[in-house]
């Protein structure tokens, strides 16, 4: 691609935005997901699973012609407009898989607590640190139990906010199959063109979308929630001058 568009590891998209005609021209579309309109997949028909919970809506609508202010301006032959909207309200499945502490973890209790390969895990006792030979040591705790006395009060408020495992094991223990994520999003996009003579024309544009993400608190009390509710807001504009100055010499100056 040319050198304007300066480096890039990946592609570079190129949008051209239509202009509006002498004649009002206009287009309204809904694009729509169900899962009550969708089949569920051969692996979970085999096992009797029912279809994951699926909502997708995105209406949109374009509308363009020429710019009239009746009593004030008529715009035919010289000004004209495209304006564009579109909207995406979806809910779509986002299952989770999280390792939480087990119950005799949060008393402490790391007697059971071992590697991927059956290994323990030993805890040691800050308060035991001490150096010998040039190596700092430290002990164990007694049969890999901290004492509830040396456990943080802050910890244990903290563990209040964790929930307990609802799978066995130590990894990988605590599922969320119904979690879910919802979009909303909304984007207004508008185009201006002015013919300021027949070898001049001025065109403006702006866009603005807003999105809004928000995830469900798979299980955890939401001020704790490993997830979050996320915002972002895009806004461009963009100002557009093209002169013809002979059949083999354009000029375009843009903002």
């Amino acid at each position: 691609y040319d050198a304007q568009y300066g480096r890039t590891g990946g592609g570079v998209i190129n949008v051209v935005l239509k202009s509006g005609t002498n004649t009002f021209h206009g287009a309204i579309y809904e694009y729509y997901r169900d899962e009550r309109l969708n089949a569920n997949t051969f692996d979970a028909n085999r096992v009797g699973q029912s279809k994951s919970g699926l909502y997708w809506s995105q209406p949109g609508l374009t509308l363009d012609g020429p710019v009239k202010i009746p009593g004030l301006y008529d715009g035919t032959d010289k000004t004209f407009f495209m304006y564009s909207w579109e909207q995406i309200r979806s809910e779509v499945p986002f299952p989770q898989v999280y390792t939480v502490p087990t119950a005799a973890e949060r008393a402490g209790d790391f007697s059971q607590t071992r590697t991927a390969d059956g290994r323990p895990i030993t805890i040691y006792d800050p308060l035991t640190t001490r150096l010998v030979n040039g190596q700092y040591l430290r002990d164990p705790f007694p049969g890999n139990v901290i004492p509830p006395e040396r456990m943080d009060p802050v910890a244990r408020a903290l563990l209040q906010r964790v929930p307990l495992p609802n799978a066995p094991g130590q990894v990988n223990n605590f599922l969320v199959p119904e979690n879910a994520r919802a979009d909303r999003y909304d984007q207004h996009v508008l185009k201006v063109d002015h013919l300021l003579s027949a070898s001049h024309r001025f065109s403006v544009k702006f866009a603005r979308n807003k999105r809004t993400e928000v995830n469900d608190p798979a299980g955890f009390p939401p001020e704790a929630s490993p997830w979050y509710q996320h915002g972002r807001m895009n806004v461009g504009a963009s100002v557009d001058v093209t002169s013809v100055f002979s059949p083999t010499l354009v000029l375009s100056s843009r903002a």
